[in-house]
C-alpha cells in the first residue's frame, strides 16, 4: 500500500484568473464612472458658460461699483463708470454698427427698448446720456443702479438659452 500512496501526487491547484478581460462588474463600474464624469463635466460648462455672459459680468461689475459708491460717495465717477458699462454690454451682444453710432437721447432710446418703466429716457437713469460732460452731474446714484440692473436683468432673461453673437463652429461660421 505504500507503494500506490508514494504513486500519489500531491493536489494541483488551478492557475491563477488573468487580470484580462475583467469581470462584467468591473466593466459596469467603469461605464458607471465614465457617465457620471461626463454628466460632471457637462454640468460644470453649463455653470460656467451661465457665469461668463456679459449681462453676469455686467451685474458683478455693477454690485462693485455700487460698494465703491458707498464708500467714496463720488456720484459723477459712478455715472461714468456706470455710461461706460452698459455701452461695453451693449456692444458685447449687439452688432457694433446698430449700437457703437449711437449718443445722447438716441443712446436712452435704444436703452429704452428693453424696458416697460421708461428709465432711460424719463427717469432717473436719463443722466447717463451726459453725466461724463457735467462738472456735478446731480441724480439719485441708487435709483440709476436699480435702472441699469433692472436693464441687464431683462436683457438676460432675453438671450437665455441662445448663442452668444461672437461664438463660431469648427468652419468659422457664426452660430
Amino acid at each position: 500500500m505504500n507503494e500506490l500512496l508514494a504513486k500519489l501526487r500531491d493536489i494541483h491547484l488551478p492557475e491563477a484568473p488573468g487580470w484580462w478581460p475583467p469581470a462584467p462588474g468591473w466593466w459596469v463600474s467603469a461605464a458607471v464612472l465614465a457617465a457620471a464624469a461626463a454628466g460632471i463635466v457637462w454640468w460644470r460648462r453649463r455653470q460656467l458658460a451661465r457665469t461668463r455672459t456679459p449681462q453676469y459680468i455686467a451685474l458683478e461689475e455693477i454690485r462693485a461699483l455700487r460698494n465703491r459708491y458707498r464708500r467714496e460717495k463720488d456720484a459723477k465717477q459712478l455715472f461714468i463708470r456706470l455710461s461706460e458699462l452698459m455701452r461695453r454690454v451693449a456692444l458685447s451682444i449687439n452688432p457694433r454698427r446698430e449700437v457703437a453710432s449711437l449718443t445722447g437721447e438716441q443712446w436712452l432710446e435704444w436703452l429704452d427698448r428693453n424696458t416697460t418703466d421708461h428709465a432711460f429716457t424719463r427717469g432717473a437713469a436719463k443722466i447717463l446720456a451726459d453725466a461724463p460732460y457735467r462738472p456735478t452731474p446731480q441724480g439719485d446714484a441708487e435709483e440709476v443702479l436699480q435702472a441699469c440692473e433692472a436693464w441687464l436683468v431683462r436683457l438676460d432673461l432675453q438671450t437665455a438659452g441662445k448663442m452668444r453673437p461672437n461664438t463660431k463652429d469648427r468652419s468659422g461660421v457664426s452660430l
